[in-house]
């Protein structure tokens, strides 16, 4: 019976292992979706409208930007999960579309002044903000502001 125990044991053992592999092969950040990004469309919103002016009413970014989208992309890749509840108003309302058609919808905060982390939160699941490190949020400055 103890024989029988030790193999249940080694093997729930194993498939957590698997488990956890996966998940670090997989990596954090904003889902399983931040490639095959058609264009980005960015709206000016709340904290935006208060700029004196504003950068823009809404700007959007396609294929023919792909230095552009490639910033987006790698900064909602690098995005840690943020801990406990969040507390913010908004910049831009981000809406990505996808090759295959389908769209998601964020709230994308990057300030105009260089040395901010950044603020990305999915709409679908608005109680989780996710931090844009240093790094790429100053390469969506430059993007979003052409700074």
């Amino acid at each position: 019976m103890a024989d029988v125990r030790t193999r249940i044991g080694a093997a729930r053992t194993a498939s957590f292992l698997v488990l956890v592999l996966a998940l670090l092969l997989t990596g954090c950040g904003i889902g399983p979706r931040f490639t095959g990004i058609s264009s980005i469309r960015l709206a000016c919103v709340n904290l935006c409208k208060k700029m004196n002016p504003p950068p823009f009413a809404e700007k959007t970014f396609d294929e023919k930007q792909p230095d552009a989208l490639r910033a987006f992309q790698k900064a909602m890749r690098k995005a840690d999960k943020m801990r406990g509840s969040l507390d913010y108003d908004a910049l831009f309302r981000m809406q990505v579309s996808y090759k295959n058609g389908s769209v998601r919808n964020f709230t994308l905060n990057v300030e105009e002044e260089p040395g901010w982390n950044g603020l990305i939160v999915d709409q679908a699941h608005s109680e989780v903000g996710y931090r844009i490190p240093k790094a790429e949020a100053e390469a969506l400055r430059k993007v979003i502001y052409g700074k």
